[in-house]
This record gives structure tokens, sequence and C-alpha cells, in this order.
């Protein structure tokens, strides 16, 4: 028999059960995904996929905007798409986006973005009208390079600064950033695992994962900023992420009349 599936926006009472698929699909631990809902989750913004009354597919979407030629446009970054394991193959995904461009469009929104977990899910966004147009030039440098700091004064980086020192550099780059429930989750994620800080006008946001550190986001005096890092961690090498490059990173969509985007930056840690 075939099954029927309905999509629609999820109620608060179907939340537990989304972070039990969230969890399922991506494997991640009760604590972060705790984190993310309790921060950031917000039942209008999110597209669930119902066999019945169970929730077999998802799409959470978190406010934020894109920045082009300094003009800010309305926007959703499209997180966490995931179906059910048992529930794969059957054309959900489709179904989901289909709903998600019309809920975008009534909502007045310009531009959708997200960022595949891995390449060959480059191949079927686009065929839900996504394109590449997210990128990041990556560099490596060694603690050799930097002079040594012996006291580093920094302060923790709040969502005002965190938009302020953006904005500053939005003339520069398309910029794809997000509203302050986002930042709160992927900048301060429950493990800690992320550490923004601001130093001098600017800000830097890096996290450690197998030994190595990385630096999704650096708005700045770069020497400034990343000697700071040298002078908080033990890394003898850093990678880091700076706008305006050629490595693929993600997709968008745009919706409306806004115009195209085909080189934004958005570095958030704790993505994908």
């Amino acid at each position: 028999m075939q099954k029927s599936f309905e999509f629609r926006l999820a109620s608060l009472e179907e939340l537990e059960q989304l972070k039990e698929l969230f969890i399922i699909c991506f494997g991640d631990s009760p604590g972060s995904v705790n984190n993310f809902f309790d921060k950031t989750v917000i039942p209008q913004n999110v597209i669930a996929g119902f066999c019945g009354s169970r929730a077999v597919s998802a799409i959470f979407l978190v406010d934020s905007d894109v920045s082009v030629n300094g003009r800010e446009y309305a926007a959703y970054y499209v997180y966490g798409v995931c179906t059910h394991p048992d529930f794969r193959g059957q054309g959900l995904m489709k179904k989901g986006f289909s709903y998600l461009k019309f809920l975008a469009k009534s909502r007045e929104k310009d531009y959708l973005f997200l960022v595949p977990e891995d390449e060959e899910l480059f191949e079927i966004y686009k065929k839900s009208g996504f394109e590449t147009g997210l990128y990041y030039t990556e560099k490596t440098f060694s603690r050799a390079d930097f002079s040594p700091i012996s006291a580093v004064r920094t302060t923790a980086l709040t969502y005002v600064g965190y938009r302020n020192i953006r904005r500053n550099f939005a003339d520069r780059y398309t910029l794809a950033t997000l509203k302050e429930r986002g930042f709160n989750s992927f900048f301060y994620p429950a493990d800690g695992s992320v550490r923004a800080f601001c130093l001098n006008g600017g800000y830097a946001a890096f996290e450690e994962a197998d030994g190595k550190i990385t630096v999704h986001e650096l708005f700045g005096d770069e020497n400034e900023l990343l000697s700071a890092v040298f002078a908080i961690t033990a890394a003898e090498k850093i990678t880091v992420r700076l706008p305006g490059g050629a490595v693929p990173f993600g997709m968008n969509c745009t919706l409306g009349g806004a115009p195209c985007v085909d080189n934004a930056f958005f570095g958030v840690p704790y993505g994908g």
C-alpha cells in the first residue's frame, strides 16, 4: 500500500520527536541537540514531513540575512535537512523543498542558503533549485610567523558585536549572517567547542577538532586576531577560512527580485 505523507509546520508538542529524528539522522549528542532546539528552534520555522502522526522528515529554518553591496536581504539558513533512514528514497526531500519555497516566498524572504554535509549533496540540492554560491579561501599559518604575546585582553563575542563588525565589511564582501537565535547556538554550542572573541574592534571564531584548530570567521586585523588565537591555544599551525575565495562551501537559492549571488561567505562554525 502506498504510504501517504504530509508536509507542514511542526507544532510545539512535536518538537520532542523531531529531536529524536535529528539524533537518529545526524548522530549528534543529546546535549548538542537540546542546545540547538532550546536556543534556536521555534515551531514556525520547522517544516516536518509526517507519515500519519510520525515525523519522518524535517527541514529547520534559521533566520538570517544576506548583505549584497551593503544592503541586507531577508533569508533563511536551511539547516538539519533530514529523513529517517526507513523512509529515504521516496522523494520526501523534493516535497519538503517545494513546501519550503512556498513558505519562504509567502514570508517575503529573498534568499535560502545551506551548507551540504558532503559533496554528493551538491548535485541533489541543485535539483531543488539551489546553486553553488558560498565560497571561502583557506590558508594555513604557523606559530613561527607571529610574534609571541605574553597577555591577550579579549572579550566574549556578543551578538551585537558580531552584527556590527560584519556590517563594517558588508560593502567589501557578500555575507550571509545569522540572526540572534541562530548566533546563540552556532557560536556557543553546549559542548563549548567554539571559541569566539573580540579584540580591538574585530572578532575571531575558532574550534578544535581532532587536534586541528580551524578559524571559521575572522573579521578585523588578521595579524592581531591570529596572534591572539596562537596565544590562547597550544597550536603550532592554524587553518583559517577567509571570504572572497574559490573553495565551494554552500549553496543558495534566490527568491523574488533579489540580485543573484555567486560568491558569498558564510563561515559559521558548528555547521553542516
